[in-house]
């Protein structure tokens, strides 16, 4: 999933997402391999963390806020929430507003990371799609 979309889909989602979980890891750099037995997958962090189970960005602050640890630790940060909506920001990109804290955060580490890919902004959202 291209940055933009993936962007889209974490602002637009009502709840947590092994879909999105998986779409950020391997977005991020995580690597997976498959198992011996059917279904089963390893999965490595860019920093070569080994996990047996992929960890629950959308679900968790604690993940989001690790994922966000391994992959933007240089960028200052804020985030706010109330119930069914939160705000992240890091650096002086854009606020990502979602329905949770692990949401917005996780919007805001895969926009950090597109920015530093990528020097073509059009990849990203524009301002009126958010």
């Amino acid at each position: 999933m291209d940055a933009k979309t993936l962007v889209m889909a974490l602002l637009r989602a009502s709840g947590p997402s092994k879909e999105l979980d998986r779409d950020i890891a391997i977005f991020s750099g995580y690597t997976v391999r498959t198992g011996t037995k059917p279904g089963e997958e390893f999965w490595t962090s860019p920093s070569q963390v080994d996990f047996l189970n992929l960890p629950k960005f959308t679900a968790s602050i604690d993940a989001a806020f690790d994922l966000f640890k391994q992959t933007s630790p240089a960028y200052p940060g804020g985030l706010s929430w109330e119930p069914q909506s939160a705000s992240a920001r890091l650096a002086d990109d854009r606020f990502m507003q979602a329905e949770s804290p692990a949401l917005a955060l996780c919007a805001s580490v895969v926009l950090r990371l597109a920015l530093s890919q990528y020097a073509d902004s059009t990849v990203l959202p524009r301002a009126e799609e958010l």
